[in-house]
C-alpha cells in the first residue's frame, strides 16, 4: 500500500535568546519585585524604568532582565545592541542565562560583531554551571559544527547532560544521534528510551514520535504504536489519528483490516489533515478495501490540492487526462501538472499534454492557473 505517512522526526535548534525572568535573592529587592510584576503583565516600558537603576548599580538580576526586554521581538523597546551590552554585564557576574544568551548573539552576530570563538566560550561557562538550555545548545554547536569543529561525541556528551535534568529538546536530540548512529552506535533502546522520557512526562508530540518510531522503524511493533496513538493526549490530534488507519492498512499487520483503516484517516482528512485527504483519495482512487470510486477520489484529492498537496494535485491530473469519474479535460489536466509539479513533483512524471492543446487551450491553462493562485487555491477547478 504506497502510504504518504506523516512521519517527521524534528531536530530541535538551538534555543536562543529565552525571554524567560530570572528571580533571585539579590538586594534592593522591593524595586525588583515591582519591576518583574510590571515585567509579567507586559508593562516593558515601566518595567526598563524601574531595572535600569538596578542595572546600573550592579544588580545582575536587573541586567538579565532588562537585557530580556531590549532582546524581545515584539518589543517596541527592541535594541540588540543594549540587549548585549546588559547581557555582557550579567554574564561577567556569572548569570548561565545571560552566558547562553550573550553567546547566541555572538553565534549569530545580533547586537554584536560576530565572534564565534566568544560564542563557544559563553555557552561552555553557562554549560559547565549546569545550565541545560545551554548544555542542549553546545551539543548543537559541536553536531552542526558551528563555531567548532564538529564532534558527534561532544555533542551527545552534552546533550546527555542536559537530558538528564528533564531538558525536553535534548531528549529529542539524544534520541536522534541513536537513531541515525553519530558518535555512537545506533541503538534502538536508547532511541526508545529518550522518547519514552518525554512521553511519559505527558508531552503529545513525544507520544506521536514514540508511536511512528514504532510503526516504521524494523522491528515494527504495531500493537504499541496503536497504545500510544491511542493516548487521551492525542486524541483530537489528527496526525495521530491517520497513523492510526495507516497502521490498520499495513500489508505486513497480520491484523489489517481496511474498514478500520478508511475509519482513522478519513476522520483525519475530516479535520482538514492535508496528508489524511491525500491517503483518502488514494484509498477509493485504488480501491483499497473498498470499491473504486472516483466521485469520491476527486473530491478528497481537490480538498488536498487546494492545500498545495503536490502529489493530489498530480492524481487530478490523472483524473481529467484519462476522464476518471470526470468528463476528460486536457486543459485542466495540464493545468494541475503544473501545480503539482511547481509544488514538489518529480519532473520525471510530468506527461505534458500542451501538444496536444489549441493556442486558445493554451490560454485557458495560463488563465486558471492564475486564477488558482490568485484566489490561494479557492477557485482552481
Amino acid at each position: 500500500m504506497n502510504w504518504h505517512v506523516l512521519n517527521r522526526f524534528f531536530k530541535f535548534p538551538i534555543l536562543l535568546l529565552t525571554s524567560s525572568l530570572i528571580f533571585t535573592s539579590f538586594s534592593f529587592a522591593a524595586p525588583i519585585d515591582d519591576a518583574n510584576q510590571a515585567y509579567g503583565f507586559g508593562n516593558y516600558k515601566l518595567a526598563k524604568d524601574l531595572y535600569q537603576p538596578l542595572a546600573e548599580a550592579g544588580d545582575a538580576e536587573a541586567q538579565t532582565n532588562l537585557a530580556q526586554i531590549y532582546n524581545k521581538d515584539d518589543s517596541l523597546l527592541r535594541d540588540l545592541p543594549k540587549a548585549a551590552y546588559w547581557f555582557t554585564k550579567a554574564a561577567e557576574q556569572g548569570v548561565p542565562l545571560a552566558q547562553a544568551n550573550l553567546a547566541a548573539m555572538y553565534l549569530y552576530g545580533e547586537g554584536v560583531e560576530q565572534d564565534l570563538w566568544r560564542a563557544v566560550d559563553w555557552m561552555l561557562k553557562s554549560a559547565n554551571q549546569g545550565y541545560a538550555l545551554a548544555q542542549n545548545n553546545l551539543g548543537i554547536m559541536y553536531r552542526d559544527a558551528l563555531g567548532v569543529n564538529r564532534n558527534y561525541e561532544q555533542a551527545l556528551k552534552w546533550f546527555e547532560l542536559a537530558a538528564d535534568q528533564g531538558y525536553k529538546p535534548a531528549f529529542n536530540n539524544v534520541a536522534m544521534m541513536y537513531r541515525e548512529g553519530k558518535g555512537v552506535s545506533k541503538n534502538r533502546y536508547e532511541v526508545i528510551r529518550m522518547y519514552r522520557k518525554g512521553a511519559d512526562l505527558g508531552d503529545p508530540e513525544f507520544m506521536l514520535k514514540l508511536a511512528q518510531f514504532y510503526f516504521s522503524v524494523e522491528p515494527k511493533d504495531y500493537k504499541e504504536a496503536i497504545v500510544w496513538l491511542s493516548k487521551p493526549e492525542l486524541e483530537n490530534n489528527p496526525v495521530a489519528i491517520e497513523n492510526i488507519g495507516v497502521i490498520w492498512g499495513m500489508p505486513d499487520n497480520e491484523e489489517r483490516d481496511y474498514a478500520k483503516s478508511l475509519e482513522y484517516i478519513k476522520k483525519s482528512a475530516e479535520m482538514g489533515h492535508v496528508n489524511a485527504q491525500l491517503n483518502t483519495g488514494i484509498i477509493y482512487y485504488k480501491g483499497l478495501g473498498v470499491p473504486v470510486n472516483y466521485q469520491n477520489a476527486y473530491d478528497w484529492f481537490l480538498k488536498a490540492a487546494k492545500q498545495k498537496e503536490p502529489i493530489a494535485q498530480f492524481y487530478l491530473k490523472e483524473i481529467y487526462s484519462k476522464g476518471q469519474g470526470r468528463k476528460k479535460d486536457l486543459v485542466k489536466a495540464q493545468v494541475w501538472e503544473n501545480l503539482s509539479f511547481e509544488n514538489g513533483v518529480s519532473a520525471g512524471l510530468r506527461d505534458s499534454f500542451l501538444h496536444e492543446l489549441k493556442p486558445k487551450q493554451k490560454e485557458q491553462v495560463v488563465q486558471l492557473i492564475d486564477q488558482c493562485k490568485g484566489t490561494k487555491f479557492e477557485k482552481c477547478d
